[in-house]
């Protein structure tokens, strides 16, 4: 079965795989191993038919999605640091883990949906190294369909995801990571980063007026609330990653003086993108603001533009880059010292 990234996940029946095709000698490690491919296929299991809910399969899974983010969470150095174990533990989540999650992400649980997004935050924070093209799939499908549906998402789990991000965005190092990952590698096809700062600066500003939305005036408020408070800790991480550099070649008082700076720039850029936008948007415009055609703006900078290739061209000089395309953006993801994954 393949999924979208050229990410290859393998149909799995539990049925046909047996233990001895394990090739880890540690009888311990070997256990541990089989304990966990064993909960992945548990949480795997789908209703007896369409339509009923089995309570005691529901529970199952829950309890197989629970003891999963436990492993996961609580994974010695053994998993991560022995070359022999990490291939044997990292093929496990490659072949059986990502299945799960591709089967619990879209569920209407929300102990499911919940424990997944739980799941994905793990492996993002621990073995992204490993799993790059596995995290370009999951990101879209768990984190950004939800985050980009602004009049007509779940309530329940958009403030999920708005919470993930919020844990996620105080990380500088994985901020970096996603950016130089994804954003600047000429061969991905998503950029991540810049879709997830588009979905919170467009979750911050709301429902459209006279919008048609399955959320309330109080919904609405607390998600808005929630991305301006992720977009406050990518600003904060930025601006610590940037005091953090500048430490290496300035010293610590000018990093202090030229990382307020930075900080302050960065927010009083944002903030006023969002009344630019804001305004345009009150104001019944929708055109691009370099050559006045009415095309589909580009989010993420202080007037829209099109999709041509001279408004790209502009757009990406006012965003610094960002959106920039070709070699230029790999230097750029080098230059902004990300690791690079696999």
């Amino acid at each position: 079965m393949t999924e979208g990234g050229g990410v290859i996940i393998p149909d799995v029946d539990p049925e046909k795989e047996g233990d001895s095709e394990v090739k880890i000698t540690n009888k311990l490690r070997r256990d541990a191993f089989l304990v966990f491919r064993a909960l992945c296929k548990l949480s795997m299991k789908a209703p007896p038919a369409e339509g009923v809910v089995d309570p005691f399969a529901v529970r199952g899974k829950v309890v197989s999605l629970e003891l999963l983010k436990i492993c996961l969470e609580n994974s010695g150095a053994v998993f991560r640091t022995n070359e022999r174990i990490v291939g044997a533990f990292v093929g496990a989540v490659k072949q059986y883990l990502c299945l799960s999650l591709l089967k619990n992400c879209t569920s209407s649980l929300m102990s499911v949906f919940q424990l997944s997004c739980s799941i994905f935050f793990s492996l993002l924070t621990r073995f992204r190294s490993v799993l790059k093209a596995e995290i370009g799939v999951f990101f879209p499908m768990i984190v950004l369909r939800v985050l980009e549906n602004v009049a007509h998402a779940n309530f329940q789990q958009k403030m999920i995801v708005l919470r993930f991000l919020e844990r996620l965005c105080v990380d500088p190092q994985i901020l970096v990571d996603i950016f130089a990952n994804y954003d600047c590698d000429v061969e991905s096809t998503v950029s991540i980063f810049e879709r997830m700062v588009s979905g919170l600066l467009k979750t911050a500003q709301g429902v459209p007026p006279g919008a048609d939305s399955t959320l309330n005036a109080a919904q609405d408020q607390q998600l808005r609330l929630a991305a301006i408070k992720c977009m406050v800790g990518v600003l904060r991480s930025m601006g610590s990653w940037t005091n953090r550099q500048l430490c290496v070649t300035a010293g610590p008082k000018v990093a202090a003086e030229i990382g307020a700076a930075a900080a302050a720039a960065a927010a009083a850029s944002a903030a006023a993108a969002a009344a630019a936008a804001a305004q345009h948007r009150l104001q019944g415009k929708g055109g691009c603001g370099s050559c006045g055609c009415a095309g589909s703006t580009v989010w993420g900078s202080a007037a829209g533009f099109c999709e041509s290739q001279d408004c790209r061209a502009a757009c990406c000089e006012i965003r610094g880059g960002f959106g920039g395309g070709g070699a230029w953006r790999g230097a750029w993801g080098r230059a902004a010292g990300g690791e690079q994954w696999e």
